[in-house]
């Protein structure tokens, strides 16, 4: 949790907190927007008898960011417009990559948190002989879910300070566009038209980029001891709460280690508990039907012998869990059964029960020069700590190699 960022703050409670919904934001990025001074869809038509010539369907200038997303074989089902009397499937007479996105990736809100690749983010204004305008939206990968936990809206900013929102609902959808999904719209009239209008023209122009994935409700604390513990004594003192101290962590931001403490520094503020493991992992093939795992591994419970080398600490600080625990395993897992693939967390303990697994939020795995993968608890379709053992399951059915080489797991309040 957090303790709020303005209004009355007690020592302990200062009654019901208040409850804010804001914006989640996955990307906020830099956006140069060029232009493409010609791009043609073309479709087949039959000029004879089983004899057939290409036709123009569309023609005009296109805008922002492309890197790779169209063909010119005619592979393409998007745009829903036609040459006349054209059949088939369309191609892209330019493949220019045009414009550039000071980040290209960003993490959703799916299942593991996938990190996702922008591939385009695009406009099309039409010639003369052409009244579609188009839009794009482009990532890589295809059958990529056409949910708000991909993304619920984007929002560009263009040069001149004109603020274009366009929501994931406002586009059609399709899930193999050349190795890519897209998220796309074609028209004359409506919000989207407007919102084409409104994006202009650039020519190398400095653009904004945001990408969301719904709304975050948050309850903040309005009590110092209700975030870092102690609500329940009665004489509890703002000098208890030093970082350092009886409660606070060491580091906590803001908050003196000596000196003058007051209430205001408080604002803002997390008892944030992590607890890290770190080791050195391998991809390897095991059991019967070969299967893969990548990570580090001690004691397998489900196929195949040790692999990598390290592991520290071990155990692991008591943080947040509450009691000694030993690592056997982090890594990701081919299984033998549907649904069995995935990333596992094992570790043992000398109580058969009694961790606590709800004190953490998220995962995050961790390797130098790789982006990091965040597990959230709400994702996990396995937690718990019985007969010695703390397993965590996380369904990923694509390998991920985050773990193959220094990796640190690190769990988060």
């Amino acid at each position: 949790m957090t303790i709020i960022s303005s209004g009355q703050l007690a020592l302990q409670d200062a009654g019901t907190n208040p409850t804010t919904t804001v914006d989640n934001v996955l990307l906020n990025t830099s956006f140069t927007a060029h232009v493409d001074g010609l791009l043609q869809i073309k479709q087949y038509y039959e000029a004879g008898d089983g004899y057939y010539l290409p036709a123009t369907a569309w023609q005009g200038d296109v805008f922002g960011f492309i890197n790779s997303i169209f063909s010119s074989s005619y592979i393409h089902n998007v745009f829903p417009i036609y040459a006349s009397s054209g059949i088939g499937n369309r191609s892209y007479s330019s493949q220019s990559n045009i414009g550039s996105l000071g980040a290209t990736t960003y993490t959703d809100t799916a299942g593991t948190s996938t990190v996702r690749t922008i591939k385009g983010l695009t406009w099309g204004i039409p010639d003369s002989g052409s009244t579609e305008k188009l839009f794009v939206f482009a990532l890589s990968g295809t059958s990529i879910a056409n949910s708000d936990t991909t993304f619920s809206k984007i929002e560009i900013t263009t040069s001149g300070g004109t603020t274009v929102t366009i929501n994931r609902s406002d586009l059609s959808y399709d899930a193999s566009e050349n190795g890519h999904t897209f998220w796309y719209w074609s028209g004359t009239s409506g919000t989207m038209n407007t919102n084409v209008t409104n994006l202009g023209q650039p020519n190398s122009s400095s653009y904004t980029l945001k990408v969301y994935s719904g709304t975050i409700t948050t309850t903040p604390n309005n009590g110092i001891a209700e975030e870092f513990d102690g609500d329940d004594s009665s004489d509890v003192k703002l000098s208890d709460y030093y970082a350092g101290g009886i409660y606070t962590p060491s580091g906590t931001t803001g908050i003196p280690t000596s000196g003058q403490i007051k209430f205001s520094d408080f604002y803002g503020t997390s008892k944030i508990i992590t607890n890290a493991y770190s080791a050195t992992g391998t991809s390897s093939y095991w059991g019967k039907g070969s299967r893969q795992r990548i990570g580090r591994v001690l004691t397998s419970y489900y196929v195949g012998g040790a692999q990598g080398s390290g592991g520290t600490p071990s155990p692991l600080s008591t943080d947040g869990f509450g009691l000694s625990l030993t690592c056997q395993t982090a890594a990701w897992y081919e299984g033998a059964a549907s649904g069995t693939t995935g990333f596992r967390w094992e570790a043992t303990s000398s109580s058969s029960t009694g961790a606590n697994t709800t004190w953490w939020n998220k995962v995050t795995i961790s390797r130098s020069g790789q982006t990091d993968v965040v597990l959230l608890r709400s994702a996990a379709t396995t937690n718990a700590h019985s007969n010695y053992r703390y397993s965590i399951f996380w369904p990923e059915s694509t390998a991920n190699y985050i773990c193959n080489g220094a990796f640190t797991w690190t769990f988060s309040s």
